[in-house]
């Protein structure tokens, strides 16, 4: 199935992007409110870009009739900056035009991520204080719905892989491609970019 080879194919990629200097910090008993923030403004420059240009896709929606329940990852995001301070929101950033197959190779890795946000909303909590009404909306994402959520966005792409096998190989490079650009997002100095 064309989920599995993905998952075996991008594991370097998965597990560089979770190793990161920067997600090792955000899961810091040392995180700070103003690094978290920091942090929160960097993951808001890479959806920012990244959902309307997957809602653009012609076709994707045939394969994710829920579409539109996924790309609210940015509002998300931008709610927690605001429970912060009315600083720039986040770097200015464009995403490439997709086509279905880079679609959701890019969406298997954005999806994926939700599921170690619970972990991640947790520590939050725990270490800043923050709850999904106070700066940690974007890392409670779907609430108890993560699994069912992942499981219809797994089937899909099966599906597609099932009745596209010729897809995989660009489906597989783009969720690889997406996992380079999160990891250079989260790396960049947000006194060097361009804020929106």
């Amino acid at each position: 199935m064309l989920s599995d080879d993905l998952k075996a194919q991008t594991r370097p990629q998965h597990d560089a992007a979770e190793a990161s200097p920067a997600m090792r910090a955000v899961m810091s008993d040392a995180l700070t409110r103003s690094e978290y923030r920091d942090h929160l403004a960097r993951l808001l420059g890479f959806y920012a870009p990244l959902e309307p240009a997957l809602g653009a896709v012609d076709g994707l929606r045939d394969w994710l009739p829920d579409l539109d329940q996924r790309l609210v990852k940015a509002g998300w995001l931008a709610d927690d900056l605001r429970a912060f301070d009315d600083g720039p929101m986040a770097p200015a950033g464009h995403a490439p035009p997709l086509t279905p197959a880079s679609a959701l190779g890019a969406l298997y890795v954005v999806e994926g991520s939700t599921l170690g946000g619970r972990l991640i909303e947790r520590h939050l909590h725990r270490t800043l204080g923050v709850t999904p009404a106070s700066g940690a909306r974007f890392y409670h994402s779907y609430g108890e719905e993560r699994g069912a959520r992942w499981i219809t966005f797994k089937a899909a792409l099966d599906a597609f892989g099932e009745a596209n096998p010729e897809a995989a190989p660009e489906v597989i490079a783009a969720a690889a491609d997406t996992f380079g650009v999160f990891s250079i997002w989260l790396a960049v100095p947000l006194a060097e970019v361009d804020y929106v």
